[in-house]
Formats: C-alpha cells, structure tokens, sequence
C-alpha cells in the first residue's frame, strides 16, 4: 500500500500539563514528525486555547477541541490515507487510565485492520496494572512502528524499538552555543523531597571549583516555589515564570540559559535533555532520586551520572561534577549520536505513515539496543 506524498492524514490525542515546556517540546515535535507526512488531526480538548497556541506548530494542522469530531473525521477519512499516531511521552495503564487505554487499542486495530497505519511515537510507561496492561499491548501489537524511550518499557511490552526520546530530534537546538559558559544550571522538582545541607554543599563547592556562577530556572510551573528558595540559599540568579509568560517564550528564555551553561544540575528528564542538546553537560544530584532519568540517558546512549545526597558526601558530588566536566567533547560527540539517531527514527516514522516500506525499525521485538539506521 502506498499513500502519496503529502497525503496521510494522521490523528493523534494530545494531553499533558499546561505549563511544562519539556511536555510541550515532546508533543510540537511529535506534530512535526506527522506533518512531514500529511495532515495532522489533534485532539486537544476545551479550554486550552493558550496551550494549543505554544503546543500546535506552524503549519498545516487540524485541532479539534471535540472528541467526536475528531472521531468522526477519523472514520470519515479513506482508509488507506490515515494513520493513527500515540502521542510521546510518559503514560500509565492503570485503572485510572481505563478510557484512553481502551480507545487506543481498539482505534488501534479498526485502523490497522482497514488498511491503514499505527504509529506508537516515543514513549515510556509511568505506572500499570496487568489488565489494562494488557489491553494496551493489543495497541502495540498491531502497530506498524512502537517507539520506547527506555528500556523497561520496551521489556514490558516485548515489542518495538529503543531510542531516544523524541526531544533530541531538536531543529531549535544550537549546541555551540556561547563562546563563554560559565553556569552551573540548576531545576528541581517541587514535588519531591527538599534538598539537604549536604545538596547545597556539594552544588556550591562544584561552582567554586569549576569556577562557575550558580542559576536555578523554572521548566515546569509547579516547580517555582522550590526553584526562589534554591536560589536565595545560593544566592543565585532566578530565571522564574510568571504568570504572564507563556511557554514558548519560557523555553526561548531556558535556552537562552542552557546555551550558556557548562553543566545543568537537575532531577527533570527534559531539563536535562533539552540542555544537553543546546550544549551543556548534564548530571542528576537530588536526595533519594530515581532511576528514570538514568533509564532514558542510558536508552539515548548520553552520559549523565547521579549522585545521590542522602548517600553520597559533597565531596563524592563535586569530584564527580568535576570529572564530567573534563569529558565535556565525548559527552557532546554522544549527544550528537543521539540526535543523529533520533532524526534517522523521524524519517523512518515518516516513511512508514506515507505507507512506505521501512528497514530496521518496523516489525521488530525490542532487541535492547538503539535503532541502526541501514547501510544498504
């Protein structure tokens, strides 16, 4: 089956947060990846003109605010000229989720079984339960192309590729940067546990002995209040969000910073991303942190070590910041990697949602390896 240049119209749900520039770079690229193809159908829901406007690129792109609408458009469309695509980023499968698992799967087949195309785009699993687990694996088996961002999710699935997330396909991203870096950046979740004294000791000496100036910035709302009180123990510089600022203009603002960071400090997968990919070395120091971030590093092939402040001493943190610093060329050789890899992925998606034949991603278990672009 082949669909023309230009003429696959895709459909796909978005959700996610209002003020999260890391959710909103995830879900503008994803509808960037499906123009290359055709038309894209997103659903957005009520009430979120402001975030359609930062989320919905340029271009030629189809909103709808009404499910059935969408739904309708969907069914109405020929069969052999639409697609359905699963939106990137983190998702769960469990109870709580119920309604969107079961509409993905079964949207999933009757598009599948009438011809047309299902791609799963980037994507890691938060939180499951075995049943709707499953269902959603009805999903992925009948996809043409299932993405994972990390490893475990792709385990738990037995189906699809491991590669990098979707925000290292960056076309905004300038990695040279400035000539002079002389931040050390820092994002913390206002979610999680409080730093400690021995946090601050570990950041602060790092500073000093890179020789570099302390700035805690805002990528997710929520995470301000954590983000002034950082900053006035530091007396740092506060890149804050106000409510008047929208998310684009945050994320010009952030990548203003990180283009002129030596090395960005957080507990945010897409801090850490979207600062590796303007330039800047990246490291996960927080008490008691996750695997998460490790996870999706390791999965893009970047290095970020993590410290952990409630095990580790200041000492142990700042000789590990100090050591990362003198790796700066591999780290950013890897990070071009990344990219590289993450751009070979859009085209491969592309190609298949044209209706194309593709090689090396399509059709496969997960191997627990990054997707190789063919040499023939």
């Amino acid at each position: 089956m082949t669909v023309e240049q230009g003429g696959t119209r895709t459909f796909m749900v978005l959700s996610g947060p209002f003020r999260n520039v890391g959710d909103t770079i995830i879900r503008r690229r994803g509808i960037q990846w499906l123009q290359a193809a055709g038309t894209p159908h997103v659903y957005v829901g009520a009430g979120r003109e402001r975030w359609v406007a930062d989320v919905v690129p340029d271009g030629d792109v189809v909103v709808h605010t009404r499910f059935t609408a969408w739904l309708r458009a969907l069914l109405r469309t020929p069969r052999r000229s639409r697609a359905l695509a699963l939106e990137p980023g983190e998702f769960s499968t469990d109870h709580r989720f119920a309604r969107p698992v079961l509409a993905a799967a079964v949207l999933a087949v009757v598009v599948r079984l009438t011809g047309g195309r299902v791609l799963q785009l980037p994507r890691a699993l938060a939180a499951s339960s075995p049943g709707w687990g499953a269902v959603y694996g009805v999903a992925v088996r009948v996809a043409d192309i299932a993405l994972w961002r990390e490893e475990r999710s792709a385990t738990r699935f037995r189906r699809g590729s491991l590669v990098p997330d979707i925000a290292f396909d960056d076309p905004l991203a300038d990695p040279a940067g400035s000539a002079s870096r002389s931040l050390l950046t820092i994002s913390l979740r206002g979610d999680r546990e409080p730093v400690d004294a021995r946090w601050f000791d570990a950041v602060r000496g790092a500073a000093a002995d890179l020789g570099l100036q302390p700035c805690v910035v805002v990528q997710v709302e929520s995470d301000g209040p954590r983000a002034t009180e950082i900053a006035a123990e530091l007396d740092a510089e506060l890149v804050s969000w106000p409510a008047q600022v929208s998310s684009s203009e945050q994320e010009e603002a952030l990548r203003s910073v990180y283009r002129r960071t030596a090395i960005t400090v957080s507990d945010r997968l897409h801090v850490l991303v979207v600062a590796a990919v303007e330039g800047s070395l990246v490291a996960q120091v927080a008490v008691r942190p996750t695997t998460k971030i490790e996870r999706h590093m390791l999965a893009a092939g970047v290095p970020c070590p993590s410290f952990d402040t409630g095990r580790d001493s200041a000492a142990v943190v700042r000789e590990g910041l100090s050591s990362l610093a003198s790796q700066r060329e591999d780290v950013l050789r890897r990070v071009g990697i990344a990219r590289e890899k993450a751009a070979w992925v859009r085209r491969a998606s592309t190609t298949t949602l044209r209706g194309r034949p593709t090689f090396g991603i399509a059709e496969r278990p997960v191997t627990g390896s990054l997707v190789e672009e063919p040499t023939t």
